[in-house]
């Protein structure tokens, strides 16, 4: 699996309850069943078997091909639903949900199979994924990776490493509900920050490479990319496009600076210890589930 955070939630995706130390000596004995459903392309079989993902249920005790299965969903916005549904009929113990189309996909599917929702850039209250964070009430729990004050502290990095910006492009794809929100956050955080911004809405290759050529006529100062699957299936176009221009580039997710975008920043999370293996009872109660989100921040830059 390819999200960075996806570390976070092993213990709740399997229903792990207690202590990490009680949590992670006992797995249990039954073949659990894992449904992963994932915004955009999917990545590599290779990728998949060597990911965060795989990695954490390894060291957790679960092994694919033993006590575990995983079942690998990926799709456009569109199609989502219908791989939703597919999981639902195979069926699964827990749905694992990468971005915020896969969550809501999948929360229309389900009412009853636990969804594990990481790495949506919508404050997951505001989108309508959940009622609050600390009762978010039926299946849905999950990490909160992204919200207002993340990109004020992008842009600042942007500023430290580029202090004469003041134009910015910013791309989106308007079909992705949380990238409203995303660009509504930037431009209020580049609003305080006496930035001007300019949004071209990409859904596409080629709304993509309309905007590209927009932005080439009138370059600004640098440009910020919203998470989601078409910026992320091209970020080595975006980024031979920013080198070209010199355009000093900012995202939320590291993808997207393995991909040679500039830098990243956002929230940190563990691999190990504490809270994250302590935040589900394994109960479907809506009571025992909780959304969090981690107070640790890191920088990437390439």
């Amino acid at each position: 699996m390819h999200r960075s955070s996806a570390v976070w939630i092993v213990a709740i995706a399997l229903g792990v309850s207690g202590t990490p130390s009680e949590g992670l000596a006992r797995p249990a004995a039954k073949v659990h069943r894992v449904g992963y459903l994932g915004y955009g392309s999917a990545p590599s079989t290779a990728h998949l078997d060597d990911g965060d993902f795989q990695q954490a249920l390894r060291e957790a005790g679960y092994v694919v091909g033993k006590n575990v299965t995983i079942k690998y969903q990926y799709g456009r916005a569109d199609e989502l639903a219908a791989k939703a549904a597919d999981l639902v009929r195979s069926p699964v113990d827990v749905i694992v949900t990468s971005g915020e189309p896969a969550a809501f996909a999948a929360k229309q599917a389900t009412k009853a199979i636990p969804i594990v929702a990481i790495e949506f850039a919508v404050d997951p209250v505001k989108g309508g994924l959940v009622t609050s964070l600390g009762r978010p009430e039926g299946n849905l729990t999950g990490i909160a990776i992204d919200g207002a004050e993340l990109w004020q502290k992008r842009l600042s990095v942007l500023r430290v490493i580029a202090p004469k910006i003041v134009r910015m492009a910013v791309l989106w794809n308007r079909a992705n509900s949380g990238n409203e929100s995303c660009v509504e956050e930037i431009k209020a955080a580049a609003l305080a920050m006496g930035l001007q911004v300019n949004a071209f809405d990409v859904s596409d290759a080629k709304t993509l490479d309309s905007a590209l050529t927009k932005i080439a006529k009138e370059p600004p100062d640098a440009l910020a990319l919203c998470w989601d699957s078409v910026t992320l299936t091209h970020t080595k176009a975006i980024t031979d496009f920013a080198l070209k221009l010199r355009l000093p580039t900012v995202a939320a997710v590291r993808e997207y600076v393995q991909g040679g975008v500039c830098c990243r920043s956002g929230r940190a999370f563990q691999r190990s210890g504490g809270a994250p293996l302590t935040m589900s009872t394994g109960s479907s109660k809506a009571q025992s589930r909780r959304t969090f989100r981690s107070s640790r921040w890191a920088t990437l830059i390439s």
